[in-house]
């Protein structure tokens, strides 16, 4: 099942968190926007799964002191552009707004964005791939 839009305000940043990634958008982004066939779209799917879990894995491992904090600002940036990537700006701004409050020297609620971040890309995560390369038991 596929989870539906926030419809609260996440108090960490004063808005609504975006909707729910699916991995149906998400292929129909890549297919659309690089005219790419079916076995390029997987790729695209399973590098994008990976390149979730490893930053979120980095997210997690920062907030729970475990790597420093130092440099988490480019973590969000990076979040940012992996989601422009995925076709997905409603998370682009949402991390970039994460990005600036960082920048600013604001706090933030770690487990409310670490939490967000994850139900957000959570059919993603879940992706298990049709290579031999897919995105599984990564965490």
């Amino acid at each position: 099942m596929t989870p539906q839009r926030k419809d609260d305000r996440d108090p960490a940043m004063g808005i609504s968190s975006p909707a729910a990634v699916t991995l149906v958008k998400l292929r129909n982004h890549f297919r659309q926007k690089y005219q790419l066939n079916e076995m390029q779209v997987e790729l695209m799917v399973e590098s994008s799964c990976k390149s979730l879990k490893q930053g979120l894995a980095r997210l997690t491992a920062v907030f729970s002191g475990d790597e420093p904090v130092a440099g988490i600002e480019d973590l969000f940036h990076g979040f940012k552009g992996l989601f422009l990537n995925m076709g997905e700006a409603e998370w682009a701004a949402y991390t970039k707004e994460i990005e600036r409050k960082l920048l600013a020297g604001e706090q933030i609620d770690h487990t409310m964005i670490n939490g967000i971040l994850r139900y957000g890309v959570a059919e993603v995560l879940a992706y298990h791939g049709t290579s031999d390369a897919a995105c599984v038991n990564e965490s």
